[in-house]
């Protein structure tokens, strides 16, 4: 269906359901820092009756869509899984226009083209769909591997498993996973003040990994750090592969022999591997007056701690990240 739906509606809608929203879109709002969305707020602002013909407008999915015949045209009176699949900037940048800068939406229109799916093509319909409507920001390969069942998984661990315990502290903290780009960001955008401290408490800023991370961190616990020395992209890629179906498998099939190797357990490992990560960034940064004289640090960190793993598993040891992840710091000795 191609449609118009006003700006209000739309921002309703997001202000509503938030990132559920945008749940099947390859990344998440990106803030107002881009030169798209600063524009969608001077449009907004200085020539609304203008916004349908600047914008590129949205493109959503839904499971079902019911149309009624009015006086003077067709309507979609009834929408159900409604998905914006590509336009989060679009979505985003209204409602901050209507929320923060306390601008009127009277005007407005948004073009939108909804493709109704069904539920089984769902999974694989919908990231082409999001990846081929996209023009009006860089989308990023790693973007386009979010929906994962993977990826889900991570994001549901994540927002269950806290920190242990520390002496002093009222309210547990937990390691935030983004699983699409900007998630982090959208999911404390329009919260107030005291729900966004709260927000702030349980998830630090320091303590949020994305899928480039992961993969990184996976590549170090795997003793792969010549993937990681690609770069965050061409590293998410090779970390990709491991979930491509072998033989006659579907994803499914393989998706679901994998599975129970990526439990609480791998989570807990991968956020040690972030401290660690962290704290090797530090010590080599720390040794600019000795030996380090400047760039390669992220090949450095790589190959020293892919280095260790290798020398203690090869006389059948394990580094203990259980106790990293439960002190959630590296000990002195280790770092030494």
């Amino acid at each position: 269906f191609l449609c118009v739906i006003t700006g209000e509606v739309l921002a309703d809608l997001f202000d509503y359901y938030g990132s559920r929203l945008l749940e099947g879109n390859v990344r998440s709002f990106l803030g107002m820092k881009g030169g798209v969305n600063k524009g969608i707020r001077t449009t907004i602002q200085d020539e609304p009756p203008l916004f349908f013909a600047y914008n590129n407008g949205i493109a959503a999915t839904a499971a079902r869509a019911v149309v009624t015949q009015f006086e003077g045209g067709s309507r979609l009176t009834a929408i159900s899984d409604l998905q914006i699949v590509n336009g989060g900037q679009t979505t985003a940048s209204i409602l901050r226009a209507r929320k923060h800068d306390r601008l009127s939406l009277l005007g407005v229109a948004v073009p939108m083209k909804l493709t109704v799916v069904a539920s089984e093509m769902a999974h694989d319909l919908i990231p082409k769909i999001a990846e081929y409507a996209n023009t009006q920001n860089k989308v990023a390969i790693a973007d386009f591997f979010a929906n994962h069942p993977f990826h889900r998984k991570m994001q549901e661990i994540s927002r269950r498993i806290m920190v242990p315990a520390r002496a002093g502290q009222q309210i547990q903290s937990k390691w935030f996973y983004e699983r699409s780009r900007g998630q982090y960001q959208n999911e404390r955008l329009y919260l107030s003040k005291a729900k966004k401290d709260l927000f702030d408490l349980q998830y630090p800023a320091s303590q949020v990994i994305n899928k480039t991370e992961l993969a990184k961190y996976d590549g170090v616990l795997e003793e792969k750090p010549h993937w990681v020395s690609l770069g965050a992209q061409k590293n998410f890629i090779k970390f990709a592969g491991k979930f491509s179906p072998a033989g006659r498998k579907t994803e499914s099939q393989q998706w679901q022999e994998m599975s129970p190797d990526y439990t609480d357990a791998y989570y807990q490992r991968i956020a040690a591997m972030a401290i660690l990560w962290k704290a090797g960034e530090k010590t080599v940064s720390a040794a600019r007056s000795s030996w380090y004289e400047g760039d390669y640090r992220p090949q450095i960190v790589a190959y020293a701690w892919a280095l260790l793993f290798h020398a203690v598993r090869s006389v059948g040891r394990e580094l203990n990240l259980i106790k990293v992840w439960n002190s959630q710091e590296p000990d002195a000795s280790l770092m030494q």
